[in-house]
């Protein structure tokens, strides 16, 4: 399998893109790696799942680069977690008005702190997801060294980031309810990757917190371009 686009749109119908078990997915298994790169999905109202299943070691996207989901609004998370750390290329992300409360979905399982690593991530835009809570739910770092651009409005469940750590994070578990605590999109551990943001699109709240956070000048001193989007 050589595809290296995929580009899916207007499906009304469509609930999975990837399903281990049908015919479009066996020749991918075969060779146990994806060549594709690019990923567009949009309108495709009843989508539930990217992936029917986690892949795990069966399948690997790891040539994946520009992703690109918009009005999905059945789909309540976008990658399994095997997917999301493999994806070592990744560049682009744009997720625009979907039902989606998490990026990556969780695994039930014994509780750990998840590292996801995007080396090559320059842009992210998460623009109108009221259902979003969280990049994943559980305790979790996220490190993107080359980020230019975030865009993050019309996301009111989210922070963009908050001046707390994991630590803390982790101990506010509920224990007995076993319920994480929703993390922000970056906590205190992950700010040095925002150093070489450019690029900036967020809230009048989160543009709040960089005016009030002692961390400001070191997080954003590259930044060139701001817009504060406030709600009407």
């Amino acid at each position: 399998m050589n595809l290296k686009e995929l580009d899916v749109e207007d499906c009304n119908s469509l609930e999975a893109v990837f399903d281990l078990k049908d015919e479009f997915a066996k020749e991918i298994v075969v060779q146990n790696s994806s060549q594709l790169k690019k990923l567009k999905l949009s309108n495709l109202p009843k989508l539930r799942h990217v992936w029917k299943e986690d892949p795990h070691n069966t399948m690997r996207f790891q040539n994946l680069s520009d992703v690109s989901v918009v009005g999905c609004n059945s789909l309540i998370s976008f990658f399994p977690l095997s997917v999301a750390r493999d994806m070592m290329q990744l560049q682009s992300l744009l997720v625009i008005k979907c039902g989606i409360q998490e990026i990556v979905a969780r695994e039930y399982g014994p509780d750990e702190m998840v590292k996801f690593v995007f080396p090559h991530l320059t842009f992210i835009k998460l623009h109108t997801l009221t259902k979003l809570k969280a990049f994943f739910v559980g305790v979790h770092s996220l490190r993107c060294k080359s980020l230019k651009t975030i865009n993050l409005f019309g996301c009111p469940k989210i922070e963009l980031f908050k001046a707390e750590t994991l630590r803390h994070q982790e101990s506010s578990r509920n224990d007995v309810l076993n319920i994480s605590t929703y993390q922000p999109l970056f906590v205190n551990e992950d700010v040095r990757v925002l150093v070489n943001v450019e690029s900036l699109s967020l809230n009048k709240k989160d543009f709040g917190m960089i005016l009030k956070s002692q961390y400001s000048r070191v997080q954003f001193n590259n930044i060139r371009h701001i817009i504060v989007v406030i709600p009407r």
